[in-house]
């Protein structure tokens, strides 16, 4: 009461508010200037998201909108834009938890190829909700191979859009702006998808309906260095801390944010032999875990099959794994 009369004396009524909103843990206010879910406070979060922009620690703490401890994450995003469009009121400090479901999976797809070769390296998604958001973010080694094409054609997510302007000399080297994002560093790319078209209308007009299937096909140059019958990893990148890597926001509750299973692969510069299933040029316990994995769990199934099917019998089961066993011990 003493805190209110304060404020009334002051005539400041906004004053009283904001301590009012301060005191229930409100948040929003990404540029600290005291007033939370402006629409510059959304635009920095989401600047935030691309890489172009730095955030305080207290900044990041404010980012948090939804409450899942999941600072700066996606899912933040498009339920500050809920809020910007009057479809959902601010949280005061009710926990929102992040989901996992281990049948969801995001996936790269072993490929194998020779050093000067451009190869095909298909992103899969399997997602049992309907999907506003999804990004991922991987990382490979540079002097190995180069990034020459980002392909949306022919995916989930062909509907989704993206300037390709900044394509220059084969290289992608700088963020698009769209539906689709992408923000490039050196040996790693960021991908952060939702309708930006839809911001203000109909945030959930064009989602990933729940499904299967390549989301994006990511074109690599292999450096002519590089060495034979070698794997060069191609990983999708975790983050503790941060909720927006290699996750995805439903459309039924986008405050909360869906964790997928990964799968990371990479390009083998060489002839794996039967039951190398990892196409490492070795055989051993990660072979047995992939294949057991693709049998039960509905991973990706070896690239070529040839790799699995060890007895030759055009059908991948409990069968190749024993041989598989035997042939390792």
């Amino acid at each position: 009461m003493k805190e209110l009369s304060s404020c009334l004396t002051a005539g400041v009524l906004v004053i009283c508010l904001l301590t009012s909103a301060q005191a229930q843990d409100e948040r929003g206010d990404m540029n600290l200037n005291g007033f939370p879910y402006e629409i510059a406070d959304w635009v920095q979060l989401y600047s935030y998201l691309l890489g172009l922009e730095t955030f305080s620690p207290e900044a990041i703490v404010q980012s948090d909108v939804n409450f899942d401890n999941r600072p700066v994450s996606m899912a933040d995003n498009l339920f500050f834009l809920r809020i910007l469009v009057g479809e959902a009121a601010p949280l005061h400090g009710q926990l929102y938890p992040v989901l996992f479901n281990p049948y969801d999976l995001l996936a790269g797809q072993f490929q194998k190829a020779s050093p000067g070769d451009v190869v095909n390296f298909p992103i899969y998604f399997r997602n049992f909700q309907s999907a506003g958001a999804l990004s991922f973010k991987v990382k490979f080694d540079p002097n190995q191979l180069s990034l020459v094409a980002v392909d949306t054609a022919a995916t989930r997510v062909s509907f989704w859009t993206y300037d390709d302007s900044a394509h220059t000399e084969g290289i992608y080297d700088s963020v698009k702006t769209g539906d689709l994002n992408f923000a490039f560093d050196t040996g790693q790319l960021f991908l952060f998808a939702f309708c930006q078209s839809c911001t203000f209308d109909n945030l959930y007009s064009k989602v990933v309906s729940p499904g299967e299937g390549m989301i994006l096909n990511l074109k690599f140059q292999i450096s002519n260095s590089a060495p034979a019958n070698t794997l060069l990893p191609i990983e999708f990148i975790t983050e503790e801390n941060l909720g927006h890597y290699n996750a995805y926001a439903n459309t039924q509750d986008p405050s909360r944010l869906i964790i997928p299973s990964v799968f990371s692969a990479g390009v083998y510069t060489g002839l794996p032999q039967s039951g190398d299933v990892y196409t490492d040029g070795k055989l051993n316990v990660v072979d047995i875990v992939l294949l057991v994995n693709y049998i039960f769990k509905g991973f990706l199934p070896p690239n070529p099959n040839s790799l699995g099917d060890l007895d030759s019998d055009s059908d991948i089961d409990l069968a190749d794994v024993m041989l598989l066993v035997n042939q390792i011990y």
